[in-house]
């Protein structure tokens, strides 16, 4: 009986919440390279320096934005500690890629790459909500974390054969060849990837 409701359960919750689930999967798992994406980003600016010339300083850098800006108060360099790579420099929200040598505006702005992770920012945490939209789609994905921990708790438990024989255990492990149903096969599928998950999960984080 219990076997029964934890699988209809597990079943009609995952259907119900599985878009949202799946939102948060694919636009976690993109951001969590999002620096070194970024990082190569900035990389295809990079300069050749033929005339071995000197990299201007930080404070000519900062004069840049000063004269870009004489109002603001607030200014960020970040130097990267390779040759020929831009300089990035923030003015308040205005952000700038810098030639190293002559101190020409490479990029204005962040970057197309740049405003697409603040996209996905925002669709992970509030599906991309606006206003006073985003407590909902923050309550909808906060909830949606404590649903997708009961699919992995619940789909553990349906997981496990009610008899541990090795046989067993490497049957709903592996992919199964020959499968006559599209059913049976999407249901070892969902096995092997659920277990796979499942480890994934437990020695990395989800």
């Amino acid at each position: 009986m219990i076997r029964k409701v934890l699988f209809w359960s597990h079943l009609s919750i995952g259907l119900v919440a599985g878009i949202v689930i799946f939102i948060m999967s694919v636009t976690g798992l993109l951001l969590t390279y999002e620096r070194q994406i970024l990082e190569l980003d900035e990389d295809s600016y990079s300069v050749a320096n033929p005339d071995k010339q000197a990299p201007l300083t930080t404070d000519q850098i900062l004069q840049i934005g000063r004269n870009k800006h004489p109002t603001e108060s607030h200014f960020y360099i970040r130097w990267v500690n390779e040759e020929g790579r831009a300089v990035p420099l923030w003015a308040g929200h205005h952000g700038y890629l810098i030639h190293p040598y002559s101190g020409e505006v490479l990029r204005h702005g962040e970057g197309i790459i740049a405003d697409t992770f603040h996209g996905l920012t925002d669709l992970h945490r509030w599906l991309a909500l606006t206003g006073e939209q985003q407590v909902l789609g923050k309550n909808i994905t906060a909830y949606s974390n404590l649903v997708f921990l009961y699919l992995i708790v619940s789909g553990l438990y349906l997981w496990f054969p009610k008899k541990w024989r090795w046989s067993i255990i490497k049957r709903q492990t592996r992919f199964k060849s020959g499968i006559p149903h599209t059913h049976a096969r999407h249901y070892n599928w969902h096995h092997v990837f659920g277990f796979c998950h499942y480890c994934w999960s437990y020695w990395w984080g989800d």
